[in-house]
């Protein structure tokens, strides 16, 4: 699946749009619109160099008419999703999502501190229980918190949310 990113204006007319072209399955699950106008996209590909089998991160920057500045690509030997990101100020942001690929369970919840050209400072994560995942985050005045879900607790059905300061 390729990605189309499609930008309107205030009203939702169409201003333009751009066909990123993937040889496997590509999915943009956040955008970040930057100072200068471009935009920071994070998503999952399957178009992966790191491995032809599984998923792995996605984070690439686009300018103002949807053309690809830079892409970068994070991950293991296993399935590696990212959610959403957030900025947390100069020019510093961080990725939330989960891997499968590192942590002590089947999956762990992931945060991915990057700079605005993708370098990764430094990656934290979170296994709890079975599966845990983080999808959503906010700065906060002394850092950030991250909003996330375990599922199968204690080997039953339940899922339960949670939130991480960090």
């Amino acid at each position: 699946t390729d990605v189309t990113l499609f930008r309107l204006n205030a009203n939702g007319d169409l201003v333009w749009s751009s066909k990123i072209d993937a040889y496997k399955d590509d999915f943009i699950s956040d955008a970040l619109q930057l100072a200068d106008g471009t935009f920071l996209l994070v998503g999952t590909t399957y178009s992966s160099p790191i491995d032809s089998v599984y998923s792995d991160i996605l984070v690439m920057q686009v300018d103002d008419a949807g053309f690809i500045m830079w892409s970068k690509v994070f991950g293991g030997s296993d399935y590696d999703e990212a959610q959403s990101i957030v900025d947390i100020g100069n020019d510093q942001y961080v990725i939330l999502g989960n891997t499968w690929s590192f942590g002590s369970v089947l999956k762990s919840a992931l945060a991915m501190k990057i700079n605005a050209g993708g370098d990764q400072f430094w990656t934290n994560i979170s296994s709890t229980t079975i599966s845990n995942y983080f999808y959503k985050g906010a700065k906060t005045d002394d850092g950030f918190i991250a909003v996330g879900g375990t599922f199968n607790v204690s080997g039953g059905t339940s899922f339960d949310h949670y939130v991480t300061k960090f």
